[in-house]
């Protein structure tokens, strides 16, 4: 097959204007607003709910139910300060990549094989972007998922009963669904919670973390979630600007009615223009 009938590698461009190559994704064109973003603005259970539930609160309410059965655990108590932020930031990204290939529900992933290297690909790169192996203590992970999993049945979807008997045990709370712009602000808090950060330094960008959300502005953001602010610059990237048409136009002053549309366009007529000189 010739490269001309190839079809194009899968660049998406984000929010924050990076692109991300889903194939081959790079440590460094991952940002946590990117993620936060698209995630709050993702409707979990494929959108069938009966009102919008995102993925984002999805996340936050997993982060903080690992956090609150690792509490009870001995062996957590012992290591608590060494090993909670990373298991709650890994709880809090399970579904990072889901921010760059949306929510496919899983009976459809287990049947393709490119969006299951897609999904490994891309959980590959947010374990190197933020430093922690989001396959560790999988399994306290999945139990918490598997329990919002079944209290998202019960509260939002219309075959709770079904659902609720495959999924497991629900919360005794029931959830009442964010909006997309609270769901990122929790999402972003949390995310700085569990960050590597002394309590003044936190407290420090959570304030301009809610400064910046308010005004939304970029570069504040950018400072309290520690990221750059402007974007990587490659060749083999498409251009962070659309293309704009820089010939010259082709009716510089109006005329309201010119009998020149009835006339068949000249062989020197403007480039780009879509004329058929064969009809």
């Amino acid at each position: 097959m010739s490269g001309v009938d190839q079809p194009p590698r899968p660049v998406i461009s984000t929010f924050s204007g990076r692109f991300v190559d889903v194939l081959e994704p790079m440590p460094e064109d991952i940002s946590i607003l990117d993620i936060a973003h698209s995630l709050s603005h993702s409707c979990r259970w494929n959108g069938h709910v009966r009102r919008f539930y995102s993925v984002a609160q999805h996340s936050v309410l997993v982060a903080d139910l690992v956090e609150a059965r690792l509490m009870l655990t001995s062996e957590f108590r012992k290591q608590l300060l060494m090993y909670r932020q990373e298991r709650v930031r890994q709880a809090l990204l399970h579904d990072a990549h889901e921010a760059y290939m949306s929510d496919v529900p899983s009976p459809i992933v287990v049947w393709i094989s490119q969006l299951q290297s897609c999904e490994r690909a891309l959980a590959k790169a947010v374990s190197l972007r933020f430093a922690t192996e989001l396959s560790h203590y999988r399994h306290f992970i999945h139990h918490a998922d598997m329990t919002v999993r079944a209290t998202e049945a019960r509260d939002l979807c219309t075959c709770s009963e079904f659902l609720v008997s495959v999924t497991g045990q629900p919360l005794k709370e029931r959830i009442r669904p964010w909006s997309p712009a609270k769901a990122r602000r929790r999402f972003l808090q949390r995310y700085l919670d569990v960050s590597e950060l002394s309590p003044g330094r936190r407290w420090l960008r959570k304030r301009v973390l809610s400064i910046g959300l308010r005004i939304n502005s970029f570069f504040l953001l950018s400072f309290a979630l520690k990221e750059s602010y402007t974007c990587r610059d490659s060749s083999n990237q498409p251009p962070a600007k659309p293309l704009r048409w820089s010939g010259p136009r082709v009716c510089p002053t109006p005329e309201p009615c010119s009998p020149r549309s009835s006339k068949q366009p000249s062989s020197n007529s403007t480039p780009g223009l879509n004329h058929d000189t064969n009809s």
